[in-house]
């Protein structure tokens, strides 16, 4: 789903049942660092617990991934990064109040942080707070405009607050940034579908089923659509009975 860009690592967390979409968690590249001198921590120290606490939370070990982000922390307070990745296997545990803090205080730190707020919105929006999590989202695409996840999520918590268009608007966006966005194809089509906008749903639901062939969602919505337009077509057009 997420591009795989150098130094960044996803996070288990996939932030409300609508979303889909995992948080990203941010690596910073360390050197050949000591791990203590002159009686305590140098800079790179930081880094390395920030790191390993990405390998860990890839693999799984939240716990220990949290302590070795505490540990960073700890180390450098002033830690952006470190307070993102915290706030993220935080919220993988549905700790939401806390890891909202932290993106918070990423936010605080690094005011240009996209990533921060993308998840300080996937937070808001898995706690139920739609319109905050709207003002986040669009925080995250004024700094970073090309963020597809951004967009395709902001058009989910549009179609919650029932504007249909402006979602759809956040789909195509999505896809013109990244075609091969299964997720976005199938939610996009489902709001054609919903419409009566058979045809172009059905050319989604392919796409993505092209991109993922095991995606069951995506193949029994396109199993329905494809039943109902056959029904559509089947079924007469009523005639007004006389006055």
């Amino acid at each position: 789903m997420r591009e795989n860009a150098p130094g960044r690592a996803t996070a288990p967390w996939r932030g409300s049942p609508l979303l889909g979409i995992v948080l990203t968690l941010v690596c910073v590249p360390v050197g050949l660092y000591l791990v203590w001198s002159h009686g305590g921590w140098i800079p790179g120290f930081a880094e390395a617990q920030n790191n390993r606490g990405n390998a860990l939370l890839g693999r799984g070990q939240v716990d220990e991934a949290i302590a070795k982000y505490r540990k960073a922390l700890e180390i450098r307070p002033a830690y952006a990064e470190a307070h993102n990745n915290l706030g993220n296997a935080l919220a993988g545990r549905g700790q939401l109040d806390e890891a909202i803090a932290h993106f918070h205080k990423a936010l605080a730190i690094k005011p240009d942080f996209a990533g921060a707020y993308y998840n300080l919105a996937l937070a808001l929006a898995a706690r139920g707070q739609t319109e905050a999590a709207i003002a986040q989202y669009r925080q995250a695409l004024a700094l970073k405009p090309d963020y597809a996840e951004a967009h395709y999520n902001l058009a989910l918590a549009l179609l919650d607050r029932g504007e249909a268009d402006a979602a759809i608007g956040e789909c195509r966006k999505a896809l013109e940034i990244q075609p091969d966005f299964a997720e976005a194809h199938n939610n996009l089509a489902n709001v054609l579908a919903g419409r009566g906008q058979f045809d172009e749903a059905i050319a989604h639901y392919r796409k993505a089923l092209a991109i993922r062939p095991d995606f069951s969602s995506a193949r029994r919505n396109l199993a329905v659509v494809l039943a109902t337009q056959e029904k559509t077509r089947k079924t007469p057009a009523r005639k007004d009975a006389g006055r």
